[in-house]
């Protein structure tokens, strides 16, 4: 028999602003997701080697350098198991090159501030459909 936790829907958040990485667990948190934070590339990737995720949300700007690094690394690793994890952007820094680069490794890419139910709304439906991961970008930037 599964436990309440085993059955909650998992995010990784990665945030280098402390308040709103606080924020936006919160938000998640109060949808029932179990959540596990991070402000940079290296605690992240450390922490996608160890567990499983149902989707990611990520900022641009993040200690020990930007996310176009870590977007790449998850997505080369075939085979590990956050390789298809879906990718939400939250970032003040969005552009349209961004969005370019990375269309077929994001799901989704909102510029702050977001309400709190676009966002967590977009990750409930990724997260539920993650198996099948679309291959394109679904800029969502408000």
């Amino acid at each position: 028999m599964q436990t309440t936790d085993e059955k909650r829907r998992s995010v990784l958040i990665v945030e280098d602003d402390p308040d709103l990485l606080e924020i936006t667990e919160l938000w998640f948190q109060e949808a029932l997701f179990q959540t596990v934070t991070c402000s940079g590339r290296m605690e992240a990737m450390f922490k996608l080697k160890n567990q499983k995720f149902d989707c990611i949300v990520l900022d641009i700007r993040i200690e020990g350098g930007s996310s176009n690094d870590l977007i790449l690394n998850i997505r080369s690793r075939k085979g590990d198991m956050n390789t298809k994890t879906p990718i939400v952007i939250l970032s003040g820094f969005i552009d349209r090159n961004f969005i370019t680069q990375h269309k077929a490794n994001i799901q989704g890419a909102f510029v702050k501030p977001v309400p709190k139910e676009k966002l967590v709304d977009k990750v409930l439906n990724l997260s539920t459909t993650s198996t099948a991961l679309p291959q394109n970008c679904s800029n969502e930037s408000h």
